[in-house]
């Protein structure tokens, strides 16, 4: 079996797809499925567009002889960018609260009452 380089890029993004639409069909309520979806995907196509930006901004230092050019700056860019991502993902998802724990909550409130 030959290796390609982004195999594993490719099941990464099969595994987070997958969780992504479970996540989607099973917190977000009937009317708006679709519409979180198409934004998954919108999202989706936005990394695919910041990924091009970031080659083109960093064409110039990306040479044939990785001695002559600065790539590390597209890698400390996209580092920089990640974290970024990341920290805005840990203040959303501190403040999500799941489906069930809501349901939970409520039937805990309708016997307290």
């Amino acid at each position: 079996m030959k290796y390609d380089k982004n195999n594993f890029k490719n099941l990464a993004e099969c595994f987070i797809n997958i969780s992504c639409l479970n996540l989607f069909y099973s917190e977000v309520s009937e009317g708006v499925k679709s519409s979180v979806q198409a934004l998954f995907l919108l999202t989706s196509s936005f990394g695919a567009g910041l990924s091009a930006l970031f080659t083109v901004v960093f064409d110039r230092y990306i040479t044939t002889d990785l001695n002559d050019g600065h790539l590390e700056y597209l890698f400390i860019c996209l580092a920089v960018t990640t974290f970024t991502a990341f920290m805005i993902f840990l203040l959303v998802s501190r403040k999500f609260i799941y489906r069930a724990d809501r349901l939970n909550d409520k039937k805990l409130e309708i016997e307290l009452k």
